[in-house]
């Protein structure tokens, strides 16, 4: 057992100490992985594509083309806030939906 790490080490004993062996993590997590991957470079060149579009479509200046950036990020906030919101009202005994009348 190695002391650095508490791991069993398999060698000669050479160059081995605090060495684990490598697992795969599998085929269905590259899978996932390279899902991930190709989400993120759409979302990323399709944000670019949206800034193009108001501005070479539409003739918008950088004053318009701002607030499209912040969009998404907005969307999201109201989503998480409304998500927020509704477990509290179900979860807080004392709140005026939960209440009786």
């Amino acid at each position: 057992m190695s002391e650095v790490t508490g791991r069993v080490c398999q060698g000669d004993g050479e160059g081995a100490v605090g060495v684990a062996s490598r697992r795969s993590l599998g085929r269905s997590f590259r899978w996932l992985w390279a899902a991930y991957a190709v989400s993120a470079y759409g979302s990323g060149l399709g944000l670019g594509a949206f800034s193009l579009v108001a501005i070479l479509a539409l003739h918008a200046g950088p004053t318009e083309v701002s607030p499209l950036l912040l969009l998404p990020s907005a969307f999201t906030i109201a989503a998480a806030g409304c998500a927020i919101a509704r477990l509290v009202i179900q979860t807080v005994p004392d709140s005026p939906k939960t209440r009786p009348q």
